[in-house]
């Protein structure tokens, strides 16, 4: 039996690589609702917030989830939200936390969350959720090379710190 998480992983694969249409989206939105309670929890408030989003067509060349009754994909609010300095509530949780770490923390959270968003100028390069795993490995394998000369003088490698 698969788990929620690898249900919900397996379903953002699928429909963050392809561009949707309209009619597809009624459909999309009942599976990741579904889905994300498989992964997340069933409890009484999840229902409530499940519903609350949905699979949006809608917009500036991108398809995404996004808040039902606004419209808003949820890339741009968490975008807004981390968009400063660190929040009072953060700084309180995590006092040795720095604005870089929190920088850092943040951008990559919104990789992962973009990547389950559909961008329509990146549609030649997802090749419809097609993926070569030897092309993949030889990818990563190049990087984690990539990796290994940043760590080694990362201001030679990528430049000085922009943040």
């Amino acid at each position: 039996m698969p788990s929620g998480k690898q249900i919900l992983l397996s379903l953002i694969s699928e429909i963050s690589q392809r561009k949707s249409t309209g009619l597809e989206a009624p459909s999309i939105t009942e599976q990741l609702r579904a889905s994300l309670l498989l992964h997340g929890s069933t409890a009484a408030d999840r229902w409530h917030e499940v519903a609350d989003v949905e699979w949006s067509t809608e917009g500036d060349s991108r398809q995404g989830l996004a808040l039902k009754k606004s419209g808003i994909l949820l890339t741009d609010l968490f975008e807004e939200m981390v968009d400063g300095p660190i929040p009072e509530s953060v700084r309180r949780a995590f006092p040795a936390l720095t604005e870089e770490e929190y920088s850092s923390a943040t951008s990559v959270m919104w990789m992962l969350l973009s990547a389950l968003q559909f961008f329509d100028e990146l549609e030649s390069v997802e090749s419809g959720g097609n993926l070569d795993l030897e092309e993949r490995d030889r990818m990563i394998g190049s990087y984690t090379e990539k990796l290994k000369n940043f760590y080694a003088d990362p201001n030679e490698f990528a430049g000085e710190r922009s943040r």
